[in-house]
């Protein structure tokens, strides 16, 4: 028998190096000081993870590889958002950021870029390119293909 698999929110992502970045992060954008200067310089010499000062992240962001992870200034992340590896949320050629909605997940290598809003529940594929909205539910996979999550391509 399987023993049940412990809930990502729970009180052991304090010692994962996982919830050690998400700490750190929270740190970071809690506001300035000696505190932020010192979690901003943690993130980036430990996980490769650079936040902007700016940036927005919700409650109960998950990052369940935090390594080499950029979030952009003015980025905005909602709650529950789950990023991976590699992933880029930045500002476009026109100096926008992205806002990307509640529960969604960016899987490895993903770049969100510029003025574009990324719907509640999507999920951005590996290695995909997105500035243009997603709708709420999508699958975005490269080649830039869109699909309906409720279509059962894939299950939040």
């Amino acid at each position: 028998m399987v023993p049940p698999q412990p809930s990502p929110w729970g009180p052991q992502r304090l010692v994962h190096p996982s919830g050690i970045a998400c700490c750190l992060i929270r740190l970071r954008l809690a506001g300035g000081g000696l505190a932020a200067f010192l979690a901003h310089w943690l993130l980036i010499g430990l996980f490769g993870i650079d936040v902007g000062r700016g940036a927005a992240v919700g409650p109960g962001l998950l990052i369940p590889h935090p390594n080499g992870i950029v979030i952009g200034t003015g980025a905005m992340i909602g709650a529950r958002a789950t990023v991976y590896q590699r992933v880029t949320v930045g500002k476009g050629f026109r100096g926008d950021f992205p806002a990307i909605e509640d529960g969604v997940t960016l899987l490895p290598g993903a770049v969100i870029a510029g003025r574009c809003r990324i719907g509640r529940g999507a999920l951005i594929g590996a290695n995909c390119v997105v500035s243009a909205d997603v709708p709420a539910g999508h699958v975005v996979k490269a080649p830039a293909t869109a699909s309906d999550a409720a279509s059962g391509a894939w299950r939040p």
